[in-house]
């Protein structure tokens, strides 16, 4: 899964994550595994995602965030996934999950069910190699939950990305309970041996 890599937050990564997220892509495509990739949508208090974030923040925040609620992206053109990380065939583009939760697990189709589940149990997966930002937000909220739905989750440790202060300390409770962490080379490396075999 590449998680919200999306041109809201270009300005945020820097070119070592982008490398990381760039080799492990092009390992998991060389080596036949399906990429899936999600990006955050929320715009607007009546975009039809109302959910606990709007309870936290308010329709347009509160305190230092007055004015905006920080779940919203400020424009649709926020939401598209950087084209050089992004799906380029229909087969990929049918990978694509629109995320109104933090958990990417959490984003329902039409009966209720998880769409991003439904979507790993067809292509049978049982390890999730999970990439993307933000390590402390939805990174580690699709982390725990991939564990509770019974997937291994692999973590390539610099091809995840967070700015903020709690990232290095979402980063080692998902290393010490929840996935095994480890440099984006190596998980790089292990796709594409896949090829060999």
């Amino acid at each position: 899964l590449i998680d919200d890599v999306q041109e809201g937050y270009r300005k945020f990564f820097d070119e070592g994550y982008l490398r990381a997220q760039l080799a492990v892509l092009d390992a998991a495509r060389a080596g036949g595994i399906p990429v899936f990739w999600s990006f955050w949508g929320r715009m607007a208090p009546d975009d039809g995602g109302y959910c606990t974030y709007d309870e936290f923040y308010g329709p347009y925040g509160t305190r230092e965030f007055k004015g905006m609620n920080a779940t919203y992206l400020a424009t649709p053109e926020a939401a598209e996934i950087l084209p050089e990380l992004g799906p380029r065939t229909p087969e990929e583009k049918s990978r694509v999950i629109k995320s109104v939760h933090m958990d990417c697990f959490g984003n329902k189709d039409e009966r209720g069910e998880s769409r991003f589940k439904a979507m790993l149990d067809d292509w049978g997966v049982d390890t999730l190699v999970l990439t993307g930002c933000w390590t402390d937000a939805c990174v580690i909220a699709t982390c725990i939950r991939a564990v509770t739905e019974d997937f291994n989750v692999i973590l390539p440790e610099d091809a995840v990305f967070s700015c903020t202060a709690a990232a290095d300390a979402a980063l080692e409770v998902m290393r010490n309970l929840y996935a095994q962490v480890v440099p984006a080379e190596d998980v790089a490396a292990y796709l594409r041996a896949g090829v060999a075999e």
